[in-house]
């Protein structure tokens, strides 16, 4: 069996085991393979089967045993469902279900330098600054995705920490401008997690990311803030519905 050099096996392993839990090939309930017989199948040593076990273990998904087995743990489908129908306006928190302990932490809001796709969207001048805000969200305590919010300083400035901590960004700023957001468009592209991302989102470098940038227009197609959010591969799933009738 080949192995990807650039990530750790013990890695590769638990991310494989953990697929076939979720997909149902490990009932909940039912052992694993003992230790020897999951070293024959990958092809690596006890201490990598173990360091493996041990991350699903940490994560949930199993519960240790005497012995040299593992079993498979019940465990809640914490997957935040997301539908590509409704313009991903459930990531603002007002559309995600009531029972999550959703945090938010504001981890910036300053006027900056912008950077030149920012400028051009936005349509401000290479001297001129933008407004920027970071955001980590939370469930249970874990980063679930992180938020870099950019806008003209003259209709963000008014936006507080306070505000943005219980509320969604585009539903505080509806409310503080007196110009009002029409039309979304949105670019979903699939990432990496680099260097940065993986400190913030408490996810291994390389684990897979959605990048979303969404841009919000005036009536009058004036870019008016734009929203670049890094959400964990593995806390959201998406849900496309399309009438071919």
């Amino acid at each position: 069996m080949r192995w990807g050099k650039e990530i750790a096996y013990y890695l590769q392993i638990a991310e494989t085991l953990r697929r076939r839990i979720k997909e149902g090939q490990y009932q909940i309930g039912q052992l694993l393979p003992s230790h020897r017989e999951l070293e024959e199948e990958f092809k690596v040593s006890n201490i990598t089967i173990r360091k493996a076990l041990t991350l699903l273990t940490q994560e949930g998904f199993l519960t240790a045993k005497k012995g040299v087995k593992a079993e498979v743990a019940k465990r809640e489908d914490d997957l935040i469902e997301v539908q590509l129908t409704s313009g991903f306006m459930e990531f603002s928190g007002s559309f995600l279900p009531p029972n999550l302990d959703i945090k938010v932490k504001v981890l910036e809001i300053a006027i900056v330098p912008g950077q030149k796709r920012i400028r051009e969207i936005l349509s401000i001048e290479p001297e001129q600054q933008v407004w920027r805000m970071k955001r980590v969200r939370k469930i249970k305590g874990q980063p679930i995705s992180y938020y870099v919010n950019y806008g003209p300083p003259d209709l963000m400035g008014k936006i507080k920490k306070k505000d943005v901590e219980k509320r969604g960004f585009i539903e505080v700023f509806k409310d503080i401008s007196e110009i009002k957001p029409s039309t979304l468009r949105q670019r979903v592209q699939a990432i990496m997690a680099d260097m940065d991302l993986f400190r913030l989102l408490g996810v291994n470098y390389a684990d897979p990311l959605f990048f979303v940038e969404a841009i919000y227009f005036s009536k009058t197609a004036k870019a008016l803030a734009v929203t670049h959010a890094y959400l964990r591969g593995d806390c959201y799933r998406y849900l496309a519905v399309s009438d071919i009738s």
